[in-house]
């Protein structure tokens, strides 16, 4: 290798230890871009809880009780709800229980699909009153006490009427329990026939 060979390779030499070199300070920088992104991520996450748990009281006061409401008026009031508040790991969690007497339980694992109902029903209800801005009340309900049983279609549909008046929400509800429809303000029947729907008010 004469020396204009070995010239050549030392430049091509030098230009990637310069690529190198470059590569490793723009790595160096975002590497230190992540570690201030993540002080300020955990900063963030601290205040956050500061003020979930300063804050928590009184939205878990609602919560409880519109949810405790609603299952009392369908239920009966032995039967109420509780959150169950938690930081782990730097993050929240709300765990919620239904009470029946000095009882609690899983509303998910350990009761009927109609407490179910009741309960995300009326959490949905609770979490818009918190919403700030607030959408739209209305709400448009698909047979949204199917799980319930016959004997409580009554309580359920006069719980929605409690409901409404006391959050200042508008129900539009598709059922087909007359037991629900007799509570309603307004009701209307849907027919069809030949691919013709018709309404007819049935209840004004």
């Amino acid at each position: 290798m004469n020396l204009e060979d070995h010239k050549e390779a030392l430049a091509q030499l030098t230009v990637a230890v310069q690529a190198n070199q470059a590569w490793a300070d723009r790595t160096s920088l975002k590497i230190e871009r992540l570690t201030e992104a993540e002080a300020t991520l955990a900063d963030s996450i601290q205040v956050t809880n500061e003020v979930l748990m300063a804050t928590q009281g009184q939205a878990k006061t609602f919560i409880e009780g519109v949810v405790g409401q609603a299952l009392a008026d369908v239920y009966g009031e032995e039967y109420g709800f509780e959150l169950e508040y938690a930081i782990s790991r730097g993050a929240s969690s709300a765990t919620p229980w239904v009470t029946k007497g000095d009882s609690r339980y899983s509303p998910r694992d350990e009761l009927g699909g109609g407490v179910l109902d009741i309960c995300s029903l009326a959490l949905r209800f609770a979490l818009w009153a918190l919403t700030d801005p607030r959408p739209e009340p209305v709400f448009v309900l698909d047979e949204p006490a199917k799980f319930l049983s016959k004997d409580l279609q009554v309580r359920f549909g006069q719980m929605l009427v409690a409901l409404a008046k006391s959050l200042g929400i508008q129900i539009v509800l598709v059922s087909h329990s007359m037991a629900i429809i007799e509570q309603a303000e307004r009701a209307y029947e849907v027919t069809q026939e030949d691919g013709v729907s018709t309404v007819k008010e049935i209840k004004t």
